[in-house]
Parts: C-alpha cells; sequence; structure tokens
C-alpha cells in the first residue's frame, strides 16, 4: 500500500511538467525552479511553490492547510499565466 502524497508535492510535480522539466526526480528544487523559471513561468510562483515544496519534503514542520491552499494558488496562477501566453 502506497502512502498519499501530499498535496503542495503534487503541485511541485506538476508545475515541473508543466515546465517541461522531465523527472523533477532528477534534479534539485532549485535547480527545478530555475529550469521553470527559465521556460518562462511566473518566476514568484515558482519561488513561494518550491519553497513550500522544501517545507514539505525537508522540513521539520507540517505546513498549514493555508500554505498548501497558497502552493496550490500558486500552480493554478503559473497554468493560467501561460495559458494565456500560449492561447
Amino acid at each position: 500500500q502506497s502512502t498519499p502524497t501530499h498535496p503542495v508535492v503534487n503541485a511541485w510535480r506538476e508545475m515541473a511538467l508543466y515546465a517541461g522539466v522531465g523527472d523533477p526526480r532528477t534534479a534539485t528544487p532549485r535547480q527545478v525552479a530555475e529550469s521553470a523559471a527559465a521556460a518562462g513561468l511566473d518566476r514568484e510562483e515558482v519561488a513561494v511553490l518550491t519553497r513550500l515544496f522544501e517545507d514539505v519534503r525537508y522540513g521539520a514542520l507540517e505546513v498549514s492547510k493555508k500554505e498548501t491552499e497558497r502552493a496550490l494558488r500558486a500552480l493554478d496562477r503559473i497554468k493560467r499565466a501561460r495559458d494565456a501566453e500560449e492561447s
């Protein structure tokens, strides 16, 4: 039985894939963030999502519901901005 993945981790992985990073497990979070920004994703939202991912993945503290919602909003803004550029 697999352990459920935290929503922040899922959002960060989706951002990485959305940016064309490939397999985000083969790079550091900062490398993924740099690649995402280089691909034209909003740097501020990428930074927020990366920080929250690092807090979940490496931090000793639990990420709050408010912070989880912030990560999901950051992903939504990234996706909407990218979709607007492509249309």
